[in-house]
């Protein structure tokens, strides 16, 4: 949906919550999409970490399970949650948080690379899982 949007193009996915980071944290993009469903990490935690490592890039939440994850969604760095159910709503979402970035940055970097998402989805943990610290390789 996203890459067939002009001017959007996938930068990158993770098949887990910890590559999420990982990736999110290499590549900057402008945007990040995750779901709360991912192996090693959920979205809600991936979300906080990538909050702490750039604070400015809006994350979209796109799950199955928005109506459980609502109340925590904010507290854990989310600017958006949109319901699987209602796919149709992505691609204007990501237009819109993205809407005043495009235009600033336009005539410096054209196409967009605006959304980290996992490539698969598995079932979400069972237990809360805590983000370890992220260091600097020397």
């Amino acid at each position: 949906m996203i890459e067939s949007q002009p001017g959007l193009e996938v930068c990158g996915d993770a098949v887990n919550g910890r590559e999420t980071i990982t990736k999110t944290a290499e590549l900057k993009p402008d945007l990040v999409i995750l779901d709360f469903a991912m192996p090693q990490l959920n979205g809600l935690n991936a979300a906080s970490a990538i909050k702490t490592l750039l604070p400015n890039v809006p994350i979209i939440m796109f799950t199955m399970y928005s109506s459980v994850v609502m109340q925590e969604a904010e507290k854990s760095g989310i600017t958006r949650l949109i319901d699987k159910a209602k796919s149709n709503d992505l691609v204007p979402a990501v237009e819109e948080l993205l809407g005043t970035q495009k235009l600033e940055s336009r005539e410096q970097n054209p196409q967009q690379h605006v959304t980290l998402s996992p490539s698969r989805v598995d079932a979400a943990p069972k237990t809360d899982i805590n983000i370890p610290a992220m260091r600097k390789a020397s």
